[in-house]
């Protein structure tokens, strides 16, 4: 197993981190363009709506897009580069960095065929946002996604997050 550690705060700096774009409605989904990134280094092919900006390194892809009053939603894939640890204690480690949270909410899920563990919560750093984490476990090794908008909004957001999530190829 890989461990993740500490990468989903370095993640959620990516995903932060881009500033453009404006915010796109689930019911404009069907009029959507969307793009899709390959990480020959992350071993990753992710699809975002065209309209979100890219940040790419060479340990995780985050994409963003900014709406009114600062507002923004993200979303972000994350590679560990470490080894031991199953993806269950990562996310109990995850639980108690985020200072064990009331909301935290923790189900299995199952991302591109591969076994995941789905977490829903509030940051600590922005209660007025929620982030939704997908910890997974693949041939290649595993992975975090990160999935962030302010709770007033996740409705907008969560089909772009679902079709996004659905589009997910982890290469060799």
């Amino acid at each position: 197993m890989k461990r993740l550690g500490l990468m989903s705060l370095t993640l959620f700096s990516v995903v932060a981190s881009l500033m453009t774009g404006a915010y796109a409605s689930a019911a404009y989904m069907p009029l959507m363009r969307w793009t899709t990134y390959r990480s020959h280094r992350l071993n990753l092919l992710v699809t975002v709506p065209s309209s979100w900006t890219a940040r790419i390194s060479s340990k995780a892809v985050g994409f963003r897009i900014k709406g009114m009053n600062g507002l923004y939603a993200g979303f972000g894939v994350l590679k560990s580069q470490y080894e031991l640890d199953t993806i269950e204690e990562n996310a109990e480690r995850h639980y108690k960095e985020e200072g064990q949270p009331a909301d935290w909410v923790q189900l299995p899920a199952t991302v591109a065929g591969n076994r995941a563990i789905k977490i829903i919560f509030s940051p600590s750093e922005d209660p007025a946002m929620r982030m939704v984490q997908y910890y997974i476990e693949t041939p290649q090794g595993c992975y975090l996604v990160q999935c962030i908008a302010p709770k007033r909004s996740w409705t907008r957001f969560s089909p772009i997050f679902a079709t996004a999530l659905g589009k997910i190829k982890f290469t060799a």
